[in-house]
């Protein structure tokens, strides 16, 4: 009896989906993530690419006193490292292996604001507002990806910090 019972509730659920439009079983509950709520304020949220356990979560850090996040949207950014830990409330490190696009004469401290910003979950893109770089990161779980898009005829160039470790409120 109890194999029965079983066997039509599995029936009925099944059947109750044949009802429903097509459009609400391929509904993408992704779109509606907002990963910039939180940024603002100390909230201690980065809005950079990040999955569900991977080893790294790439995303932008500001140059001024940070809080644990390492980013505000207000502030220039000194490029996109690969650690952080969003709401972690302490003084966590992250901004390890930074990297950090730039054209023109060589800047060893380089930091730049972003417009055109977008993200969402695993993505994140921006453009810097002088040098008109784009920028787009993602990941895998367990590297970033990274796509620069440089304006034809600008002397390029990609700095990459491995010695970069950043804590909450220091400055470098």
């Amino acid at each position: 009896m109890i194999k029965i019972k079983t066997l039509l509730i599995i029936s009925i659920c099944g059947l109750s989906l044949i009802g429903h439009s097509q459009s609400a079983v391929t509904m993408n509950p992704l779109q509606y993530v907002n990963t910039f709520l939180g940024v603002d304020n100390w909230g201690n949220v980065f809005p950079g690419a990040a999955l569900p356990f991977s080893m790294v979560n790439v995303s932008p850090d500001i140059a001024d006193k940070q809080p644990p996040s390492g980013y505000l949207s207000n502030k220039p950014i000194i490029g996109f490292s690969h650690n952080h830990q969003s709401g972690c409330g302490m003084n966590r490190g992250h901004g390890n292996i930074l990297v950090m696009p730039q054209v023109g004469a060589l800047n060893l401290h380089p930091k730049e604001m972003v417009k055109d910003e977008i993200a969402s979950p695993g993505y994140y893109a921006a453009t810097f507002a002088e040098s008109g770089i784009r920028a787009e990161v993602s990941l895998s779980a367990r590297c970033g990806v990274h796509l620069y898009t440089f304006k034809k005829g600008q002397k390029a160039r990609i700095l990459l910090d491995v010695t970069a470790t950043r804590l909450a409120g220091q400055s470098k």
